[in-house]
C-alpha cells in the first residue's frame, strides 16, 4: 500500500511539473531537439509512453482513462503530458502528434474534467493548437487537423474555460479559424469554415464570455471578415480611390 502510495505521489508530482513548465511557455513554442523530445516522452509513465508510441489515439485515450482512476484532475494533468510529448514529436513524427490531437481532445472534453482542471484543459488547447498549426502535421494528416479544430473551438469557448484564461482562449479561437484557411485543411474539409464561422459568431454573442473579456466579440469577427471599420468607412475609401465617381447622394 505505502509502494502504490509512493507511487502516485511519484507521478503526480512529474505531471504538475510538466503543467507548470507549460503554463510557463508562450504560444509561440520553444524549439524542439531529439534530446527535449526523448526527456518529455521518459516524463509519461510506461503504458502510456507506449500507447503515444504507438499513434493510435484510441490506445492514448485509454491509457489515460485507466491511469487516471476516475479522478478528472489526474485526467486532465495526463491529457496534459501526452499533449507536450505530441508536441515534441511533430518535427521527427508527426503522424503521431496528429493521432494525439484527437485523445487529448476527447479526453478533456468531459464536464467533469473541464470543472475541476479548467487551467490543465488551456494548457491542453494551446499545444493542441500549436500541433494543428505545424504544416508538417497538416501535410501527413490533413483529415485529423480539420477533426480537431471544432473541438479546439468549442472547448475554448466553453465559459469555464474561457474563464481560466481568456487571452490565451480567444487567440486559440482566432487562430483555428486561420488554420481551417490552409490549402491543405480546406481541401480536407471543405465545409469547415462555414462550420468554425458559426461557432464563432456564436462565441462572440456569448455573454458570459463577453462579460469577461467585452473584445472578444471584436476579435473573433474581425477573423471571419477581416478588420473591422466603422459604419461608413468602406464608403469613403471607395470615394478616395475614385475621386471623380462620387456615391450618389
Amino acid at each position: 500500500m505505502r509502494i502504490k502510495f509512493w507511487a502516485w505521489g511519484f507521478w503526480m508530482r512529474r505531471i504538475l511539473f510538466v503543467i507548470l513548465a507549460a503554463l510557463a511557455v508562450p504560444v509561440a513554442a520553444l524549439p524542439v531537439t531529439p534530446v527535449l523530445a526523448q526527456q518529455t516522452l521518459s516524463n509519461l509513465p510506461p503504458a502510456l509512453k507506449a500507447a503515444v508510441l504507438s499513434g493510435n489515439a484510441a490506445l492514448m485515450q485509454q491509457a489515460i482513462v485507466t491511469l487516471s482512476a476516475g479522478n478528472p484532475v489526474r485526467q486532465a494533468a495526463l491529457a496534459a503530458q501526452v499533449a507536450a510529448a505530441a508536441e515534441t514529436l511533430v518535427s521527427t513524427n508527426p503522424a503521431v502528434a496528429a493521432a494525439a490531437l484527437g485523445a487529448v481532445l476527447a479526453v478533456i472534453n468531459s464536464t467533469a474534467v473541464i470543472a475541476a482542471a479548467p487551467q490543465s484543459v488551456m494548457v491542453v488547447l494551446a499545444a493542441a493548437g500549436r500541433i494543428a498549426a505545424n504544416p508538417s502535421v497538416q501535410a501527413v494528416n490533413p483529415g485529423a487537423v480539420a477533426a480537431a479544430l471544432p473541438a479546439i473551438v468549442d472547448l475554448a469557448a466553453n465559459p469555464t474555460v474561457f474563464a481560466a484564461s481568456p487571452a490565451s482562449a480567444k487567440e486559440i479561437m482566432v487562430n483555428a479559424f486561420t488554420i481551417s484557411r490552409v490549402p491543405v485543411i480546406a481541401t480536407a474539409a471543405p465545409q469547415l469554415q462555414a462550420q468554425l464561422t458559426t461557432k464563432l459568431s456564436t462565441a462572440a454573442q456569448n455573454s458570459q464570455l463577453l462579460a469577461v473579456d467585452p473584445t472578444l466579440g471584436q476579435a473573433l469577427m474581425e477573423a471571419v471578415t477581416g478588420p473591422w471599420q466603422p459604419e461608413g468607412t468602406q464608403q469613403s475609401e471607395k470615394q478616395q480611390q475614385n475621386p471623380n465617381n462620387p456615391s450618389p447622394s
